[in-house]
């Protein structure tokens, strides 16, 4: 049975445009396209969920993630709520893809979405421990706590992107350089080489 010329056109142009896209590599820190923000300024909106306080002189209605209130008789709306909507505790949902940077690619995108450099590093660090029982052990630097942690080559709290910047890892009380995982101060371990150095 012979191939229709143009099905043999068509994979061959799949193909080809394929091996296009695999030249280009995707930049996490500088996505393709034009990129411009733009301020949001709202006055009024279109779909919100509206209530009214039982003693009827209040509204209360939800914008863009927040609730806010506002008397009956007009005037300015009163914020009830703002960052992170409701109260609710985010956790990073990373699973440890593209050798762990997943976790702060996930990082980053949430200080794009709005989220401060602190509840960013929180989504990683004292959320988690929370959400999992583990705050009086792990999350957080206290008193007490294991200390794991990273430490980091610039101020994730002016620029969020540093968090892959780990110059080393504390880990069981033991100290290791982040680029080797040599241990360092506390010994002088070696990482034995993995089944792809061989």
């Amino acid at each position: 049975m012979k191939t229709p010329r143009l099905l043999w056109s068509l994979l061959l142009g799949a193909v080809s445009h394929a091996a296009d896209e695999q030249k280009t590599a995707w930049d996490v820190s500088s996505p393709p396209g034009e990129r411009r923000e733009i301020p949001i300024d709202v006055r009024s909106g279109t779909w919100m969920n509206v209530d009214v306080s039982p003693d009827g002189q209040h509204v209360v209605f939800d914008l863009l993630g927040d609730i806010y209130e506002l008397r009956i008789a007009g005037g300015e709306a009163k914020a009830l709520t703002s960052g992170m909507a409701w109260g609710v505790m985010v956790n990073i949902g990373a699973h440890g893809q593209r050798e762990g940077l997943s976790s702060h690619w996930e990082m980053w995108t949430f200080v794009l979405g709005g989220m401060t450099p602190m509840q960013a590093l929180h989504t990683a660090t004292i959320n988690p421990a929370r959400y999992m029982g583990f705050a009086k052990d792990l999350g957080s630097l206290e008193t007490g706590k294991l200390a794991d942690l990273l430490i980091i080559d610039g101020n994730p709290l002016q620029d969020i992107r540093v968090t892959d910047k780990i110059a080393f890892v504390v880990q069981n009380g033991r100290i290791y350089e982040g680029g080797t995982l040599a241990e360092k101060v506390t010994g002088e371990r070696k990482v034995a080489p993995f089944y792809w150095q061989k």
